[in-house]
């Protein structure tokens, strides 16, 4: 069978995929990208799961974290230029408790701390005061999502770094626990901290309570059109550039010869080679089978011991028409809310960690974007997505899903009309369910179901991640790197995984970095148009 080869070959079509695939071919690079699903998006996919003309993000949803990175800040890339649009919400999130009381999270924090002033004068000055602090740690914060492993670090400030290290070295249920005194208030945040999918009571988890309570300054920032419009622009550039894309294309092995890495082969017996570098994007820990050649034990270990942190079960919902939420004050519209109860929230974590399926006030995040983007349903109707936490083996096996999932998707229905105005589950026009098992199977990047790569923890993350000694996007095998949610900084949708892997790309080919990523200091140079959708109805 003939062979296809360019400078370099890419494993998988997702957004980080895609990003290093773009910043190659703009350096010059010829890139070929080889995608096993009939589409590119990756975890940044819009598919109609359920009804025609209901367009659903099948994973992610909200692009939050993006914003800190110079490939939006600065458009390093040409991705506004090309028509990508996000819109902003507030409020950020709505979370309604069972006895009908609420708190709701504005762009304006004092509003946010009104509303906690209501259940604790004191709480309500931790919170001013939490706010205020984050604006001196996020330097320190950010530093560390934005510094690729092995590079050295830029100066702060000493005393920010301390006070930053010692609060992530607390848990975040811990953390909480000691700020707040209000079981309400503590459920909220509570709430912030769930949303990383991490197992907060465990140390180390800490500032993610904090990171998306007071980072989230534009709420959950959605792309107009869905996901797959990040996806969808990032391969228009790599187009644009000479580079190929191919769906339906699955890598079954990736070529190693004379001790270097050379291309991949496809399930058909395709060769793809690679002049000068492979990337990959599948979940590290399917290199040892991927690979024609040994690993080294230590690297082999740790795919074989890396901890996946929870999972998720996700409802798609096409529905009748966009939902409100309950609050103490009303009906109230929200792209987001969240269901988090201080007491709810820690059983639920203790049940997930001992393999059962959280069932009374779960903590779930809940979507409806259609309030900021109409594009996403048909005329007057809208798109929900329902989210909760759970283990991946269920009572010791994932097999176990295949019968729950009925049961647990009808849990979670009531469990989310509950914290509506306006919506029954018999309301809902069609759902679609996907358990741990399901995303695992439609996206393997999804290990074990969980949307980070695997856990957030300090000994999972920078030049740790994925294994001591390889934390700097280069695999064992020469001319082999990885970029994806498995590495540094992780699987929320940022761009900086894809970035970081290019550069290293860059820098062993002696092609100049800088030259395709100037960075960018100082405003960003991309306005988000923030819609008021409390207003709405």
């Amino acid at each position: 069978m003939s062979e296809i080869e360019s400078d370099v070959v890419i494993v998988g079509a997702g957004h980080n995929a895609l990003t290093t695939a773009a910043y190659l071919a703009k350096a010059g690079l010829s890139v070929t990208v080889l995608e096993a699903r009939n589409t590119i998006g990756g975890g940044t996919v819009t598919e109609e799961l359920t009804l025609p003309g209901f367009k659903h993000d099948t994973f992610s949803q909200g692009h939050p974290f993006l914003l800190s990175s110079p490939m939006f800040s600065g458009d390093e890339l040409g991705l506004f230029a090309r028509g990508l649009t996000y819109v902003g919400n507030d409020p950020g999130v709505v979370v309604p408790f069972p006895d009908g009381e609420s708190l709701t999270l504005w762009r304006d924090r004092e509003r946010t701390a009104n509303e906690i002033e209501r259940y604790s004068r004191r709480d309500a000055e931790a919170f001013r005061s939490l706010m205020a602090e984050w604006k001196a740690l996020l330097p320190v914060h950010v530093r560390g999502l934005v510094t690729s492993p092995g590079t050295a670090l830029t100066p702060v400030d000493a005393d920010a770094e301390r006070r930053y290290l010692a609060m992530q070295a607390l848990s975040g249920v811990g953390m909480i626990g000691d700020a707040f005194e209000s079981e309400h208030v503590r459920g909220f945040m509570l709430w912030g901290g769930m949303a990383m999918v991490q197992p907060i009571d465990t140390p180390g988890t800490g500032v993610m309570p904090l990171s998306v309570m007071a980072g989230w300054q534009y709420g959950w920032v959605n792309p107009v059109g869905g996901s797959i419009r990040l996806a969808e622009i990032l391969a228009d550039i790599v187009r644009a550039h000479g580079g190929a894309i191919h769906t339906s294309t699955r890598v079954a092995r990736l070529l190693v010869e004379g001790g270097r890495t050379v291309g991949a082969v496809t399930d058909f017996g395709k060769t793809f080679r690679a002049r000068r570098a492979v990337v990959s994007s599948a979940h590290f820990t399917d290199l040892p089978r991927m690979l024609d050649a040994p690993l080294p034990e230590r690297f082999v270990h740790g795919a074989r011991h890396w901890r996946a942190g929870p999972s998720l079960f996700v409802l798609h919902v096409a529905a009748p028409h966009n939902v409100r939420f309950r609050s103490r004050d009303g009906a109230i519209a929200s792209v987001l809310a969240g269901q988090s109860t201080w007491e709810g929230t820690r059983r639920a974590l203790a049940d997930i960690a001992a393999g059962k399926a959280p069932s009374r006030e779960p903590w779930m995040l809940n979507g409806c974007s259609a309030w900021v983007d109409a594009s996403r349903a048909p005329p007057g109707k809208a798109t929900l997505k329902v989210i909760g936490m759970v283990p991946y083996a269920l009572d010791g096996d994932p097999a176990n899903w295949q019968k729950a999932k009925p049961d647990y998707t009808r849990l979670l229905l009531e469990e989310f009309s509950r914290l509506t105005v306006d919506f029954k589950p018999s309301d809902a026009l069609g759902v679609t369910a996907f358990s741990p098992v399901d995303m695992e199977r439609t996206n393997p990047q999804f290990y074990r179901g969980g949307p980070q790569g695997g856990e957030l923890l300090p000994d999972q993350m920078g030049a740790l991640r994925p294994v001591e000694g390889w934390g700097c996007y280069r695999m064992p095998i020469a001319g082999l790197y990885q970029t994806g949610g498995s590495t540094h900084p992780g699987g929320t949708v940022s761009g900086w995984p894809g970035r970081h892997c290019a550069r290293a790309v860059l820098e062993d080919l002696q092609v100049d970095w800088r030259s395709v990523m100037p960075g960018h200091d100082g405003p960003s140079r991309v306005e988000i148009p923030m819609i008021d959708t409390s207003t709405m109805r």
